[in-house]
């Protein structure tokens, strides 16, 4: 397991900043080039998750898709 993927708090949403704001941007240059949205959103997801396999292994990555589809389900369960 990869030890640098171990933060705090507040780091944690520093980097989920940056994240969100860099994957606003990819998106509006994408949709100024006409791209697939949802192509282009299931791509990066598909890739992060490759990335998280090969950097903190599969069981862990595996673990972490549990723990995001319960957040999801929870904060969506009134819809």
């Amino acid at each position: 397991m990869n030890e640098k993927l171990q933060f705090g708090t507040e780091e944690a949403i520093k980097i989920q900043n940056f994240a969100e704001q860099t994957l606003e941007e990819i998106a509006r240059r994408a949709n100024e080039d006409g791209m697939d949205q949802i192509g282009l959103h299931s791509a990066i997801c598909v890739c992060a998750v490759g990335w998280l396999k090969n950097n903190v292994g599969p069981d862990r990555t595996v673990e972490m898709l549990k723990q995001l589809s319960i957040i999801i389900k929870e904060e969506n369960k009134d819809k």
